[in-house]
């Protein structure tokens, strides 16, 4: 790895860690600010999609409104509303560790109407967060809190719902982002109308809200991503659920009970080393110790090149089998996004050959093998 790609992960580090940063902020703002949880978030989200939209105009990247796009904006919608009045209604160390579950839904999710069936990891997973959150749910039964813990869950189903249609072919994290912040904005927003405390302090604490904790978060989460390898990123992110209930433990004086700290540990923890194999699960398939995302397109690309010469009625051989699989859960996983954006941010080398970035390729080629078999 040359000097300019050190320097180049490097920044993707920091980046990433400003990020999940600005994300942290979040719970103790909400807490002090006096108002309805519906009013902040309509206010908050209404000043993101100003800074977000400048980002947009400003890098140049093209809109896309469609039904995938628009569920999406639903999704996101729906993920900032729960979460805020969650952090209302129990403590911001639970709303965030229940959102960070968003992973075990989206396996959920992918078997109900994909019908692809968990991995004995993610089974494993989904029965550890599950018991995770049981913890939480006991906690708060003595506390009167059982209904912000549900809320949490329910947003990190949300966040499940915009993980995957972001995904899609059709779909696109901006605009999805964008137009989820104001449609917030818009039906949220006359809600301050009610409220009676408009202090230098509180307005501050809503300007950085949707400046900082969602604006300028999502903007260095979009760079960080594209600079960062899944790994790295995965171990970053897992930051934000640990330092927001510190910040507000710290600041506001609300700390989480026993069994939701040891719920916190074993979600956390779940999700972590779920997402770490995950992302390195193609390493231990290929023998690779060390990688880079060069490394990762170039070994893809070429089960790529394979499957697209194969005939998938006559072709079934078990390596057939295993390649269309391992292109299947890149697609599918994440780090296909990510390489994806990396090559549209001119951050791939212009030799590199890469079909399998083609939005429609692998997809097509993908649902053709599918329909072969």
């Amino acid at each position: 790895m040359n000097n300019e790609n050190i320097a180049l992960k490097t920044w993707g580090m920091l980046i990433m860690l400003s990020a999940s940063v600005c994300f942290s902020i979040g719970g103790l703002l909400i807490k002090i600010i006096p108002w309805n949880p519906f009013a902040i978030n309509g206010s908050r989200n209404l000043i993101a999609a100003c800074v977000i939209g400048l980002y947009i105009y400003f890098t140049g990247h093209r809109m896309k409104f469609n039904f995938t796009v628009l569920a999406g904006a639903v999704c996101m919608a729906g993920v900032t509303t729960l979460f805020t009045v969650a952090n209302k209604l129990t403590t911001a160390g639970n709303a965030i560790v229940l959102q960070y579950t968003e992973p075990v839904w989206v396996i959920l999710l992918m078997f109900v109407f994909f019908r692809k069936k968990p991995s004995g990891l993610e089974i494993i997973t989904i029965i550890s967060v599950l018991i995770g959150i049981l913890c939480f749910f006991f906690d708060s039964l003595s506390t009167g809190k059982v209904m912000g813990d549900f809320i949490a869950v329910l947003s990190g189903l949300f966040y499940a719902g915009m993980f995957m249609l972001n995904q899609f072919k059709e779909g696109d994290a901006l605009s999805s982002m964008v137009i989820g912040q104001l449609l917030c904005g818009v039906f949220l927003t006359p809600m301050v109308l009610r409220e009676t405390v408009f202090s230098p302090s509180v307005l501050a604490a809503v300007f950085v809200l949707g400046t900082v904790q969602v604006g300028l978060a999502y903007i260095l989460f979009s760079i960080g991503t594209k600079l960062t390898d899944p790994v790295t990123a995965s171990i970053i992110n897992a930051a934000e659920p640990i330092l927001n209930p510190i910040l507000v433990a710290v600041f506001y004086g609300e700390v989480l009970g026993r069994l939701s700290l040891a719920g916190a540990a074993i979600v956390i923890g779940s999700i972590l080393f779920y997402n770490i194999r995950q992302s390195g699960l193609w390493k231990s398939q290929t023998g690779f110790q060390k990688f880079s995302r060069e490394e990762r397109i170039a070994f893809y690309e070429q089960i790529f090149d394979q499957l697209s010469a194969a005939d998938p009625e006559t072709d079934l051989s078990d390596e057939m089998k295993r390649q269309y699989r391992l292109l299947e859960e890149y697609y599918t996983s994440g780090e296909w996004r990510g390489d994806y954006e990396a090559d549209e941010a001119g951050l791939l080398p212009p030799d590199l050959k890469r079909g399998v970035l083609s939005q429609d390729g692998v997809y097509n080629l993908l649902e053709h093998f599918k329909e072969g078999r």
